[in-house]
């Protein structure tokens, strides 16, 4: 009898540690990197940066903040802006939020709006933005309906930059830094 819990524990054993030696993102096999774009959903075409087509479009986005104030995109003209698709539970995206607070407060040409991609409400994210604060408007979309100007291609981060005429310049995937978001905007500006 002492035979079967000794059996037991040699075979789970192995299980455990692979199981708790992994970060894998929800329904995902594979470890999940802090810098890699967390998978959420596929849209078939394998968009990536250097083959999509939303360069050069205006997008729209007018929606209801957490803090209940009406957002325009359309307002924004003049300033760059910075739209990042992101989840509470996606490692990457809680890496580059400080980043993106820090530029929305102090570079005076860019603003940062987030697009929270999970189906919650505006008290959970207050809470959750209790223990990691930003500086930016919040917005909650639906995952499983995403804009239509600004699709979830292969996961979590994804960043779309809109420049001061209203035109989408560049779409990231994967984690960014104020750095990143900078450099195109300096190469881009008159």
């Amino acid at each position: 009898m002492k035979r079967i819990p000794w059996i037991f524990l040699c075979c789970s054993l192995p299980v455990l540690i692979v199981a708790c030696g992994r970060a894998s993102a929800p329904g995902q096999g594979k470890p999940m990197s802090v810098d890699e774009p967390v998978p959420i959903a596929e849209n078939g075409k394998g968009d990536t940066i250097t083959d999509w087509d939303g360069i050069g479009r205006t997008p729209v986005l007018t929606a209801r903040t957490i803090d209940g104030q009406d957002y325009d995109l359309a307002q924004h003209r003049g300033r760059w802006v910075v739209v990042n698709l992101w989840a509470t539970w996606c490692a990457p995206c809680l890496k580059e939020m400080p980043e993106l607070s820090a530029l929305h407060t102090m570079d005076d040409k860019v603003d940062v709006v987030g697009l929270a991609c999970e189906n919650t409400d505006p008290a959970t994210l207050h809470a959750f933005f209790g223990k990691q604060p930003v500086t930016y408007p919040i917005i909650i979309i639906d995952p499983d309906q995403p804009l239509a100007d600004f699709p979830i291609v292969h996961g979590l981060p994804l960043t779309y930059l809109v420049d001061p005429d209203g035109r989408f310049v560049r779409r990231f995937m994967g984690t960014i830094s104020a750095h990143d978001i900078q450099e195109v905007v300096a190469r881009n500006s008159g």
